[in-house]
This record gives structure tokens, C-alpha cells and sequence, in this order.
């Protein structure tokens, strides 16, 4: 996915940390791909996967039927991609055992209930970051109480900012990006500006590379996609490695922050947050 030339220092963290013994839940439209056949298959580059659940379609395979290369499937490689295995792209967490909880189904979309399903599992499981990279206008406090309750039980939850820049109210909260236990993080572009379609407002938190980004497909490729989504996995993989060295929720949004490169106007802002994470200094 480039993580050399995002400028978020990954190879660097990797000295010191890979993420083993920490788990990253990936709530989103899942990982594999169902077959003519019936069969279901994974891509080669995807792997560590502790435990899934479709909640869509109520089985134990959570099946990506999105279009393109498949939403969670591209989110997924992003967090936790294979790494030195001589395939494709490198995950941000690459040592980070998986938890894949379908609450997408096809066509992008989900019911609170499936959501917070997902939410109420992936904790269940034992979740240290739980990554949702989805998000709409409507507040709902059924799901905000299931975001605090994760961040009660000790999960840091990571959510994409939105992609409502080009549109005339850019700046409305987007959720569940917009709950204040949530970490919500807006999209850089290659010159480490805010991309043109990122929203923003006093609620982002952080930033993370959004436009252009290669991650695993399902179809067993790779593929570029833009938005929010794909900067969202960038910092739960960071948290994962941060985890991973037996750091709390509050300790690793506190690091996360502490350590981001400061981008546009000084200090905590409404475009970057705190601003765009760089993993080698917060690992280190």
C-alpha cells in the first residue's frame, strides 16, 4: 500500500515493534470471496485471522460481496497485510492477529444493530483497536453507547472521518467518527494536504494518507482506492503495534496524538486533528 511513501514511517516502527500478541477487529463488509463453486478463498496476502463472523447473512464466513475489490477486504490489507512473504503490499500491523466481524453487506450498508453486533463480538474477542471504516450523518445513541462501552471494556475504537469534503457542508459530523471515545481520522493527500474530499471539524483527531492507496483486493490482486476508509486502518494498525508493547486505549490515543506530524495551522486543528500519525516516533 506504499507505506514508504506515505510518510508515516512504518518500516521504521517495525524495528520495534510488529504487533504480535495484539488483535485488530475490522468491522466492515469482510474478507473472503465466495466462488462459483460455493468455495470460499482468501487472498494470499491476508493471514492471521483469529476468529470471523457475518453477521449479514448469520454464518461463520464473513464473505466480502462489495463492489470494486471489496471494502473490508481493501481496509483489511492496509491493517494487517503479510509482510517479508514476497507478495504484494505490507500491513501496517503485519504481526496483528485479525477479527473480522460483516455488518456491510453488499452494497455498503448496515443497521445499528448489525453494527453494534460487531462492536459487542469483536470486544467479546478480546479486540484491542476495533477499526470502523463507515459512517453516515445520523447520530445514534444505541450506537454511541456501544462505542463506550467498548472503550470501557478497553478497546480503542478508530473511525474514518467521512468523505464529504466536496459537498456543501463539509464540516457536518460524521458518525460514529464523531463520538468523542472515537478516534476520528481525516485523509492526507501525496503532498501531505488534506484531500479535497476528507471531511473535517473540531472532531477529527488525527490524519492519515487517504488518496491512491494499494491494498489487497478480493479477487486476489491489488488495487488503489481513495477516501477515508483506507486512512482509518493506517492508525488502528499504528495502535496495534502500539499495543502490542502493552500499552492502554488511553495511553496509545495519547502517544498516537503526542506523536503526529503537526499539519496545517499549529496545534490541534480542524483538517489534521493532532495530525498526520507517524508510526516510527510513536513506536519508539
Amino acid at each position: 500500500m506504499g507505506l514508504k511513501r506515505t510518510k508515516t514511517d512504518f518500516p521504521g516502527a517495525w524495528n520495534d515493534a510488529k504487533g504480535g500478541g495484539a488483535k485488530v477487529a475490522i468491522v466492515d463488509s469482510g474478507v473472503n470471496r465466495k466462488l462459483a463453486s460455493g468455495v470460499y478463498e482468501r487472498h494470499p496476502d491476508i493471514g492471521k485471522i483469529a476468529d470471523q463472523k457475518d453477521f449479514v447473512e448469520g454464518n461463520a464466513v464473513a464473505d466480502d460481496d462489495t463492489g470494486y475489490g471489496g471494502h473490508g477486504t481493501q481496509v483489511t490489507g492496509i491493517a494487517g497485510a503479510l509482510t517479508d512473504n514476497g507478495k504484494g503490499v505490507a500491513g501496517a500491523c503485519f504481526e496483528c492477529k485479525l477479527l473480522i466481524a460483516k455488518v456491510l453487506n453488499g452494497k455498503g450498508n448496515a443497521r445499528d444493530s448489525r453494527i453494534i453486533k460487531g462492536i459487542n463480538w469483536s470486544v467479546d474477542h478480546h479486540a484491542d483497536v476495533v477499526n470502523l471504516s463507515f459512517g453516515g450523518p445520523g447520530e445514534s445513541d444505541i450506537l454511541r453507547k456501544a462505542v463506550n462501552r467498548a472503550s470501557n471494556r478497553g478497546a480503542l475504537v478508530v473511525a474514518a472521518a467521512g468523505n464529504e469534503g466536496n459537498t456543501l457542508s463539509p464540516s457536518k459530523r460524521q458518525y460514529p467518527a464523531a463520538y468523542p471515545k472515537v478516534i476520528a481520522v481525516s485523509a492526507t493527500n501525496g503532498s501531505d494536504g488534506l484531500a479535497s474530499f476528507s471531511s473535517r471539524g473540531d472532531w477529527v483527531d488525527l490524519a492519515a494518507p487517504g488518496t491512491n492507496i494499494l491494498s489487497t483486493r478480493k479477487s486476489g490482486d491489488y488495487g488503489k482506492q481513495s477516501g477515508t476508509s483506507f486512512s482509518a486502518p493506517f492508525v488502528s494498525g499504528l495502535a496495534g503495534l502500539l499495543a502490542s508493547q502493552g500499552m492502554s486505549a488511553d495511553a496509545i490515543r495519547q502517544r498516537m496524538q503526542g506523536t503526529a506530524k503537526d499539519l496545517g495551522a499549529a496545534g490541534d486543528d480542524p483538517r489534521f486533528g493532532h495530525g498526520r500519525i507517524n508510526a516510527d516516533r510513536a513506536v519508539n
